[in-house]
């Protein structure tokens, strides 16, 4: 989806303080627009259980967001 060119034009008129306080307005918009989707009742057991097995165990090593990343081969 392309933006409107007169939209585009009409901000471009706008002063840089004008532009940023835009892009405020909108991204705390987004925001609270975002809508989290439930739980699957899987996804709810395995969470319980990871937590579970946390309190049980915290001093436990933990894997790092880029040894997970790495172990999925996606990039970071």
């Amino acid at each position: 989806m392309s933006m409107n060119a007169s939209l585009r034009q009409e901000i471009a008129k706008l002063t840089l303080e004008e532009r940023l306080e835009l892009i405020d307005g909108i991204w705390d918009d987004v925001e609270v627009a975002q809508v989290v989707p439930d739980l699957t009742p899987e996804q709810e057991v395995l969470l319980e259980e990871r937590y579970r097995e946390h309190l049980r165990n915290p001093n436990a090593p933990r894997k790092t967001l880029k040894e997970i990343a790495d172990k999925l081969g996606v990039s970071l």
